[in-house]
């Protein structure tokens, strides 16, 4: 009869520990295993089992499940015993690090800590508590709650794919499908531990590099900082000085004011006295000469009286008047010394006299009848020096030429009617003189400009004046837009995205980044020469004479550029010898544009414009613009074939990049 093992009990009410031999109730120990039921016991409890049992020669499972081991099965599960072991290496080392935040491999963070296991990372937690044995454990989250099964990165091309392999060509964490049949495929490429430990020393260097700088620019600001507060110091200094100045200048004009005053006040007074002696003596002589005349007129009537008498009293008075006016004949000076002094003028106001007196004899101003005209009749290009635009013939009101610019005023408005001003200048002219008026200005942006030119606010004639500012060649000396209609129509289709997008270019010239032909066609020579600068223009001919590219306001770095807002875009300028103007814009606002170090100019989630390393004899370089999702269709069946003519077989002739200047 078959026995159970010694020390078991099939009435237990708390639930068994993993890997818990139910006869010493202790950690399995070259655990023997029931082969039905699939119950571990420890190799020496079931030795002693069977020594215990002389009547049969067999070991009854302890669970009470009946399963029966013969003694001659008694042969350790090698597979058991060594899970058995790492499951204690991993709680010793769990209690190891449970001071330390750790988890048992002494590498990663906890996330998690087990009642019965300690402190555990997400991926140790995931490896061993999904086993059932394992349910009845508590597990306390500890703010890091462990990564759920396929919440790791994947790759954006094979979507299926997790990204575990470091490219060390274009510095970029790959999938293995991208490593193999991808575009990353014969690159060197190593584990993402090995590459870890290969780029850290960078990063130590590039910490220790930047630290440094850090100082430097500490050190250039705090001296900075200084230079402004002394600069505050010696201007407040200067100013309280200016200010001191001008009071004394108040002061001593003051005193001047004063002290003309009363001189001049003195003066009068010393002219009064004198003029009213003058009129006293004056009077005095009037007298005497009125009772003169008054004395001979009675003496002539007594005359026919026949009374010589009252005749000769009166003679005498008159004829002593006549003595008395002699003695101050008209035109002397009446009083000593007078003459002098009325010979003083305190001012001299003869040539303001002649002024007023000119003034007075000039016409009403009228210059309303003033010309404004164009100086040149064609087309003004784009730039950013003064011209002369338009001259100004001042006439009076009867459109006769006049010398009189008081009052004329000049303003130009710029294109678009959003209240900005173009910059403008009226002055003489040096050949023709006064009179004649010539009026620069500032030919950019791009559109028509309103000259406006009145007189006491009233239009003079030919005014307001319009004045076309247009592109030149925007691309200058481009080997691609060999005709200035292309290079204006490529200017006006980026200028007019942007626009689109609330993004004004006011200024639109452009410089040559790289050209094929002349820098060579490498990706390596692109990144030298375009990496980290904004608003770049890619224009690209293929091997059939298609004319397209892209552009976006982010730059190219070493990695996707994300964020554009709607302002990264293909284009299509010429196809099939026909000149189309057509703008694809993305449409997503993750992945715009890639600058990986293998890779030429690159567009869209899914690569929609890829252009090759040596893209002039690799056909690597394709078009992919079929997903709506990612970009705007072309109106084109198939799609992919709209840019280029083919999806991937072609070759680039030339290629350049541009940034506005």
């Amino acid at each position: 009869m078959a026995n159970n093992l010694p020390g078991t009990t099939t009435n237990r009410t708390d639930a068994p520990q993993p890997f818990e031999c139910q006869v010493c109730h202790g950690r399995l120990v070259d655990p023997v295993t029931f082969p039905k039921c699939f119950h571990s016991v420890c190799l020496t409890c079931a030795q002693k089992q069977l020594a215990a049992n002389t009547l049969t020669n067999d070991v009854k499972c302890g669970f009470g499940c009946g399963t029966v081991l013969d003694s001659n099965a008694l042969t350790v599960n090698v597979a058991l015993r060594a899970v058995v072991g790492g499951a204690s290496s991993l709680e010793q080392q769990n209690k190891n690090a449970s001071n330390s935040g750790l988890c048992g491999c002494g590498k990663r963070p906890a996330s998690v800590k087990c009642e019965t296991c300690g402190l555990l990372c997400a991926k140790h937690y995931k490896q061993v508590h999904e086993l059932p044995i394992y349910k009845s454990h508590v597990v306390i989250d500890l703010g890091n709650p462990p990564t759920p099964l396929g919440s790791p990165k994947r790759c954006p091309i094979h979507k299926k794919e997790k990204r575990e392999l470091f490219c060390k060509q274009c510095n970029e964490v790959i999938c293995d499908k991208c490593w193999i049949v991808g575009s990353h495929r014969k690159h060197e490429c190593v584990d993402l531990d090995q590459a870890k430990k290969e780029i850290a020393p960078q990063i130590r260097s590039k910490e220790v590099h930047l630290s440094e700088r850090r100082t430097e620019l500490t050190t250039f600001k705090e001296k900075l900082e200084t230079t402004k507060t002394e600069t505050e110091v010696e201007e407040k200094t200067r100013c309280t000085a200016i200010e001191q100045a001008i009071n004394e200048m108040h002061k001593l004009l003051e005193e001047k004011k004063i002290e003309l005053c009363n001189f001049v006040e003195t003066k009068q007074k010393s002219r009064y006295s004198t003029l009213d002696a003058q009129i006293h003596s004056v009077e005095d002589q009037l007298a005497s000469v009125n009772c003169g005349i008054s004395c001979a007129e009675m003496s002539n009537k007594r005359v026919s009286e026949e009374d010589p008498f009252a005749f000769v009293s009166f003679g005498v008075v008159a004829i002593h008047a006549a003595s008395l006016a002699t003695q101050f004949p008209s035109g002397s000076a009446l009083v000593p010394g007078a003459s002098a002094q009325l010979e003083e003028a305190p001012l001299d106001c003869s040539h303001l006299s002649a002024v007023i007196r000119d003034l007075q004899l000039l016409p009403p101003v009228d210059a309303t009848q003033s010309k404004i005209v164009r100086t040149e009749t064609g087309q003004i290009f784009l730039g950013n020096e003064p011209i002369v635009v338009a001259t100004i013939q001042v006439c009076d009101k009867t459109g006769q030429p006049s010398t009189c610019t008081s009052g004329l005023t000049c303003s130009c408005s710029s294109p678009g009617n959003d209240g900005t001003t173009t910059k403008i200048l009226m002055e003489e002219n040096a050949e023709k003189g006064r009179g004649h008026l010539t009026v620069r200005m500032t030919p950019s942006p791009t559109g028509d400009h309103t000259l406006t030119v009145k007189f006491n606010n009233v239009h003079i004639v030919g005014s307001p004046l319009v004045i076309p500012v247009v592109v030149d060649r925007a691309f200058r000396g481009s080997k691609i837009l060999t005709t200035r209609e292309l290079d204006n129509k490529l200017h006006e289709m980026v200028v007019g995205a942007e626009g689109a997008m609330g993004h004004k270019m006011t200024n639109t010239t452009w410089r040559l980044l790289w050209r094929g032909s002349d820098h060579g066609f490498t990706a390596a020579k692109f990144h030298e020469l375009c990496d980290n600068i904004a608003s770049a223009l890619v224009i690209v001919r293929s091997s059939s004479n298609y004319i397209f590219g892209g552009y976006s306001h982010l730059p190219f770095i070493n990695g996707w550029q994300s964020g554009c807002g709607g302002r990264t875009f293909l284009y299509s300028l010429v196809r099939a010898g026909t000149t189309t103007g057509t703008i694809l814009r993305c449409k997503g606002h993750s992945n715009c544009i890639y600058g990986g170090r293998g890779y030429g100019p690159t567009y869209g989630p899914c690569h929609c414009l890829y252009i090759c390393d040596n893209c002039n004899t690799n056909t690597g370089s394709y078009t992919s613009v079929d997903n709506a999702s990612y970009m705007e269709t072309p109106p084109h069946n198939p799609p992919n074939e709209y840019l280029a003519g083919t999806y991937n077989t072609w070759l680039v002739s030339e290629i350049e990049v541009w940034a506005p200047l």
